[in-house]
């Protein structure tokens, strides 16, 4: 009867350390997941970032009589409002 319980109660705590173990290798993985996200991140940032500067951004005052000129993606450059002054 006294080893019976003996064997139980070692059966528990084989369990109760085993769960624990697993506990520590899922914080083990999760923190590594959670370290490549802030990396993955701080990368992505980064790229935009350089993206973002690597374009000339030139701003146009178009209140006065001259047009505003707008460059397209394919290049090509639209004159504002030349056409409607030239009808004038």
């Amino acid at each position: 009867m006294l080893e019976e319980k003996k064997e139980k109660e070692e059966t528990k705590g084989f369990l109760a350390s085993d769960l624990l173990s697993m506990l520590k290798k899922q914080l083990r993985a999760l923190w590594a997941i959670i370290i490549l996200l802030v990396i993955a991140l701080v990368g992505t940032n980064m790229a935009w970032l350089w993206v973002f500067q690597s374009y000339d951004y030139v701003t146009v005052d178009s209140s006065g009589e001259a047009p505003a000129n707008y460059i397209g993606n394919d290049g090509d450059i639209y004159n504002g409002t030349s056409e409607s002054k030239t009808k004038e």
